[in-house]
C-alpha cells in the first residue's frame, strides 16, 4: 500500500517523480545512512507524526476497500510479524541520531537529553560515595607514613652498615661531596658513596670507584679510604681510588692523580681525624 503523503499523482505507486515532486531534487537521490538521518528523514519524519496523516492513515484501515488480502501459504503467519529489514533500518537511524547528538530544532545540545542537568545522587549513593573518598584518604595517609617508615629504617641499615670512626667523627660528612678541579677534569668525592669524574669540556661523570671501606695502615685506620668497582678501563682494568686523608681546619679536597692506569690518589683534609686530648690527659696535665 502506497503512502498517501508520498503519491502525488494519486496512481497507488509512490515513483522516483512523486518523491521528487514531495521532496525535490532530495528525493530523487540516493543516500546513506549519515546523510539520511540527518537530512531527509527529518521531513520524513513529520509527515508521517503529523495529525493529518494519523487521520487519514486511520480512516485508510478501517474502509473495507484498504485491507490487504493475504494470498494462502504453507508456511505459518504469525500475528504481530513485521518485516525485519524495514525494522532494523529504523532502529538504525534511531540509533545514529542518538549516537551523534544531531540538532533537529537548530538549538545547540549539550547532551543526547532534553537539555536538562542531570539529577543529583540520592542520599544513600552520596553518603556511599562519602565513605569511599574518606576510605581512600586513609588508605592514601597510611601509605605515606608507610613509606617514610621504610624511608627511616634504610637510612638506619645504611648507618649500621658503614663505620663513623669510634666517636662518629665523620657521620657528618655521610653524603657531602667535594669536588677538585684540574686542567682537563673535574673531580668529585661523595663520603661513602663514590668518586667520579668528568671532562671539563661537556660530557656525562665517569665512575672511579664506589665505596668499599676504611683502608688505613694499622695506627691509622681512618688515614686512608678506598673505592672500587668503578667502569672498566679499555683493556684494563676497573678503575679504583684511594682517598689519604689528613687532618686540616676544612673538609677539602686538595689534589687528584693517576699514579698507575685506572688507578686514582686523592688527598683530602679534615678537622676530623686531627688527634685532640681526651679529658683525661688534659686533667692530668692540669694537676
Amino acid at each position: 500500500m502506497a503512502r498517501k503523503e508520498f503519491d502525488s499523482d494519486g496512481d497507488g505507486v509512490v515513483t522516483a517523480e512523486d518523491l521528487k515532486t514531495r521532496f525535490g531534487d532530495d528525493g530523487a537521490k540516493d543516500w546513506d545512512l549519515e546523510t539520511f538521518a540527518e537530512t531527509l528523514w527529518y521531513k520524513m519524519k513529520y509527515i508521517f507524526d503529523s495529525p493529518e496523516a494519523a487521520e487519514e492513515e486511520k480512516s485508510e484501515e478501517e474502509s473495507p476497500e484498504a485491507q490487504e488480502v493475504i494470498p494462502p501459504t504453507d508456511e505459518p503467519v504469525i500475528e504481530g510479524e513485521v518485516d525485519e529489514e524495514e525494522e532494523d533500518f529504523d532502529e538504525d537511524v534511531d540509533d545514529y541520531i542518538d549516537e551523534t547528538e544531531v540538532d533537529v530544532d537548530g538549538d545547540d545540545k549539550t547532551d543526547n537529553t532534553s537539555g536538562e542537568p542531570m539529577p543529583e545522587y540520592d542520599e544513600e549513593t552520596k553518603k556511599l560515595i562519602q565513605a569511599a573518598l574518606e576510605a581512600r584518604r586513609n588508605f592514601d595517609e597510611v601509605e605515606k607514613q608507610l613509606k617514610d617508615v621504610e624511608s627511616d629504617l634504610s637510612e638506619l641499615d645504611r648507618y649500621t652498615k658503614h663505620d663513623y670512626g669510634p666517636k662518629h667523627e665523620f657521620l657528618p660528612l655521610d653524603k657531602q661531596c667535594f669536588e677538585y678541579s684540574e686542567r682537563e677534569y673535574i673531580y668529585k668525592l661523595c663520603f661513602y658513596e663514590k668518586v667520579t669524574q668528568r671532562p671539563k669540556a661537556g660530557g656525562g661523570e665517569t665512575s672511579l670507584g664506589t665505596w668499599e671501606k676504611w683502608d688505613g695502615p694499622e695506627g691509622n685506620r681512618y688515614g686512608r679510604m678506598l673505592f672500587s668497582s668503578g667502569v672498566q678501563c679499555w683493556n684494563g682494568p676497573k678503575r679504583s681510588a684511594q682517598v689519604e686523608v689528613h687532618c686540616g681546619l676544612d673538609n677539602e679536597l686538595l689534589s687528584a692523580s693517576e699514579p698507575n692506569r685506572c688507578e686514582y690518589h686523592f688527598t683530602f683534609t679534615s678537622p676530623a681525624v686531627c688527634d685532640l686530648p681526651d679529658d683525661e690527659a688534659v686533667m692530668h696535665d692540669e694537676l
